[in-house]
């Protein structure tokens, strides 16, 4: 039991390295440079020039104290690019180091970037006197500006924006609860011993949860250090802005494991009653254990349809990182300031669809739009041999065919293939009815997939694609499609500077992003998703076995004087244990059944042999358990006799 103590501690442990690690990359992606909030600034209302903007926000900068980063686009992105505006600017570029290993960057002056718009997204750095002062100045030039208003709090909720972390989290409480209460069913023995010296019940619940906690936590405290030294190694200085959140962490688990020792010690304490009758001492609250064991095994199963799916989606993604990395330097564009939509998105709505028309005759436009199919068409898409649309142009089109290994286009020219496919895009797409006549359809005939981005400007695979080819971006769709399509990324451009220099022109302000880059990045973090949910069902599934261990030793204990005689008189370990093993075979076929339906709702073809095989190693392992822990228990009572 000691043993598996530690163990706990060990892995909780890594959880606390593994929350701290996560806060840490998505910090630096929402506030670089140890920045305190994020937001939106727009002047293109203000009666300030460019030179009146640069001269006021240095001139607070001075006075302040305030620190104003500009960024050129998001930065959840390799390579990042920001310049300062306010005090503490650099005198000369410099480059920037981030937590994230492969991730680059350049920190400007604010002379250093003279041709970038001063309306766009910004961070900023100081106490709450500097930030006040900062919006104060941008409220009184006329200035729109919005916030998040990031508390430190809120950003140790971060990490949960990674797929898998809430189940690895709830894997965490589950298993610590667990081993809490084993080690106290093992200590019933000698608690009451203790009881029956004169020592009080506070002072043996006091003595006991002091041993467990420090048990505990002795490991956790090795491991986080061991985790923190080689995070250090590998990321050099930037590691040490984990050491606030990991001591921040572990007090937290600190307090929760304090209190939890507590109240499951008072709850498990046995009763004098039981130990002057001769009765089992753990008999009262055995079916405590026997509902732990069966939660664990029920959830263990139903998560692995969880964990496939975050296998599927991170291959998907990084099949997707792949294709996106042969296609040239793309940029999708974000559109900022939308405070108030009508006065600040709805008039550029029109002029936006005209630049973007005058770009694409110059050939710097591309469309790759992954159409989302209502539901209502979804059964029909699916009947007509497809899984997707993908509406693109033609160069966009000539683009794609050029990435090795990818989808080999073949044109439909049937009538009847080519009727459906009229007829799906017609339905399922806001293609103008004037082109429709106009449009190409094709398909990949090697059964391959393709890519296109359905949001945020991020590209995704596509399966079984049904591939739209309009003839150009503005006779198929109306200004405000085009305005909605470019705002999803849909709409990529090739000079991401002259869309912007043109679009700042007309008063709307721009910023930008690598497509390749943004996917390449996602498809990273998908990845890491994946990681954590393969390690929260490995921890679920030796959670399970522990609460086997647990239910087991439990079940010999309140059933020994029952069991010892038949023991004695030749029954086998197989019969005694039997009408438990007929019990947690009823727990997995519900857990396999809840399994098999969360995989029907989330529509996964999970493989049905690999879900009966994980059942099947999970019942064995319960078949061994039960068998070691009853014999073991009957030895030593024959022992004891003899």
């Amino acid at each position: 039991m000691h043993r598996l103590v530690r163990g706990v501690g060990v892995f909780l442990g890594l959880v606390i390295v593994c929350l701290a690690f996560l806060r840490a990359v998505q910090l630096e992606n929402m506030l670089p440079l140890d920045s305190d909030d994020v937001g939106y600034i727009n002047f293109q209302h203000t009666s300030l020039s460019t030179a009146q903007i640069d001269k006021g926000l240095a001139q607070l900068g001075k006075e302040s104290g305030v620190e104003l980063l500009q960024l050129s686009g998001t930065v959840g992105t390799r390579e990042v690019t920001i310049t300062s505006r306010a005090a503490n600017q650099p005198s000369a570029p410099q480059a920037i180091s981030f937590f994230r290993p492969g991730k680059t960057g350049t920190l400007y002056p604010a002379a250093g970037q003279p041709t970038l718009s001063r309306s766009g997204i910004y961070t900023v750095k100081g106490d709450g006197e500097q930030i006040t002062a900062m919006k104060a100045w941008l409220s009184g030039v006329g200035a729109i500006h919005t916030w998040e208003n990031f508390t430190a709090f809120q950003t140790y909720f971060l990490p949960l924006a990674y797929q898998g972390i809430i189940l690895i989290l709830a894997v965490a409480v589950f298993l610590v609860v667990a081993m809490i209460f084993g080690w106290f069913t093992t200590r019933a023995d000698s608690r009451i011993v203790r009881l029956s010296a004169g020592y009080s019940k506070t002072q043996i619940v006091k003595s006991d949860s002091i041993t467990l906690v420090s048990l505990v936590l002795l490991p956790t405290s090795v491991t986080i250090l061991a985790g923190f030294g080689v995070i250090a190694v590998v990321v050099g200085a930037a590691a040490f802005q984990m050491v606030i959140p990991l001591i921040v962490l572990f007090i937290c688990a600190l307090c929760a494991i304090a209190v939890a020792v507590t109240i499951i010690s008072y709850m498990t304490f046995p009763r004098l009653s039981d130990w002057v009758e001769r009765r089992s001492l753990v008999a009262a609250f055995s079916w405590v254990g026997a509902a732990v064991c069966a939660v664990a095994i029920v959830f263990s199963l139903a998560a692995l349809p969880i964990v496939y799916r975050a296998f599927l989606i991170a291959g998907d993604n990084r099949e997707a990182a792949r294709q996106a990395s042969y296609l040239p330097e793309y940029h999708s564009v974000s559109f900022g300031g939308i405070v108030e939509e009508q006065r600040d998105y709805d008039p550029f709505v029109v002029p936006f669809a005209k630049l973007t028309s005058q770009l694409e005759r110059k050939n710097q436009v591309f469309l790759f739009s992954k159409q989302n199919v209502p539901p209502e068409e979804a059964d029909t898409l699916l009947k007509s041999g497809y899984e997707s649309i993908v509406i693109v142009t033609p160069n966009s089109l000539a683009a794609l065919e050029k990435i090795p290994n990818g989808c080999r286009f073949s044109e439909i020219t049937g009538g009847a293939q080519r009727g459906v496919a009229h007829d799906v895009t017609a339905d399922a797409t806001l293609i103008n009815s004037q082109v429709m006549s106009k449009l190409k359809f094709f398909t990949c005939k090697n059964d391959a997939s393709t890519i296109a981005i359905a949001g945020q400007g991020i590209f995704a695979l596509a399966n079984k694609p049904l591939v739209v080819v309009v003839p150009d971006i503005k006779s198929a769709f109306t200004p405000d499609t085009v305005t909605s399509m470019a705002t999803l990324g849909a709409i990529v451009f090739r000079d991401s500077q002259a869309v912007i220099t043109q679009a700042s022109s007309i008063g709307l302000n721009l910023t930008s992003d690598s497509t390749a880059d943004s996917i390449a990045v996602y498809a990273q973090d998908q990845q890491l998703g994946y990681y954590v949910s393969l390690a929260s069902i490995a921890t679920l599934i030796f959670a399970a076995g522990f609460s086997m261990f647990i239910s087991a030793q439990l079940y010999a204990a309140s059933r020994l004087r029952s069991l010892f005689p038949l023991y004695v008189g030749g029954k086998s370990i197989g019969a005694l244990v039997r009408p438990r093993l007929v019990l947690d075979f009823v727990f997995i076929s519900v857990g396999t059944g809840v399994s098999i339906v969360t995989a029907s709702t989330l529509g996964l073809e999970t493989p049905l042999l690999y879900i009966c095989i994980c059942s099947a190693i999970l019942f064995i392992v319960d078949i061994g358990l039960r068998r070691y822990v009853t014999h073991a228990t009957l030895a030593r009572v024959c022992q004891r006799k003899s």
